[in-house]
């Protein structure tokens, strides 16, 4: 105990971290599910607002850009304040997006609305939910990330036959509506997202915070650390080279670990 904090020895792989693979698994699938669907809407737009289907396409290029681009403010906002509340804020923004893009009249309305405040909420949602995955799981987090991530593959087969009968049956506009609801529930999805405090993260010799440098806030402001992690910089065949030369799972291990580790953590 730390005060009133609970503090963890090590990530607990499982308990509520399972919930924070459903969220994730949630959030991405109202992010990318969404963007890889939302062509749906282009054959209404060139009708509508009879533009051609180049400057259509630029309002889901707009989002895709505005979300690569800010993710790093996501993730260092998450690493000030937070992954719960951060999240909830990209939800809304993305919510709102979708919302004020049901009133539009013009195609710059769109750009603004869905290109830019909805790209900037899936940027605020993206990286720290699967941040806060990372977090909760060390051994299973391969297993754990990858359950998140099929939550993209599954919504975009699901998403574009569901946004053709919405548009179908409530136009364009409606059906915006109604994605702006769906878009809203990432604010219950953050809102799962339970801190955790983990020994590495006190300072002193019980935490990494001992060995902080300029270099190492850097990283943790930024989320930088995650490229660290085995489960993200993995190269499966050099795995089963040195496998076949006898290196344990424990060298595996840290050759995967070696490329981000000690140039991140300072």
């Amino acid at each position: 105990m730390l005060g009133s904090v609970v503090v963890h020895p090590e990530a607990p792989d499982g308990g509520w971290g399972w919930i924070i693979v459903l969220s994730a698994f949630l959030q991405s699938a109202l992010v990318f599910g969404v963007i890889r669907s939302f062509g749906v809407f282009f054959v209404e737009f060139v009708t509508y607002f009879d533009e051609l289907s180049g400057r259509i396409s630029w309002i889901t290029s707009i989002g895709i850009a505005v979300q690569q681009f800010a993710s790093p403010v996501g993730s260092a906002l998450s690493s000030r304040y937070g992954a719960r509340p951060v999240i909830m804020a990209g939800g809304f923004f993305s919510g709102l997006g979708f919302l004020l893009a049901s009133f539009a009249t013009c195609l710059a309305h769109l750009y603004l609305c869905i290109g830019l405040l909805s790209g900037f909420g899936w940027a605020l949602v993206f990286t720290p939910s699967l941040a806060s995955v990372a977090r909760y799981f060390k051994r299973r987090r391969t297993l754990a990330t990858s359950l998140a991530l099929t939550g993209v593959g599954l919504s975009s087969f699901a998403f574009s036959p569901l946004f053709q009968f919405l548009v179908d049956t409530y136009a364009w506009r409606g059906a915006l509506l109604i994605v702006a609801g769906m878009s809203f529930n990432l604010v219950v999805c953050g809102a799962l997202i339970r801190p955790i405090t983990l020994k590495e993260d006190l300072p002193g010799p019980a935490g990494r915070g001992a060995r902080g440098t300029c270099w190492a806030r850097f990283s943790s402001l930024f989320g930088l650390h995650l490229l660290g992690h085995f489960a993200f910089m993995r190269d499966r065949g050099h795995r089963q080279h040195l496998q076949l030369h006898g290196a344990t799972a424990d060298d595996r291990e840290h050759w995967g670990g070696c490329w981000g580790r000690p140039f991140l953590v300072g």
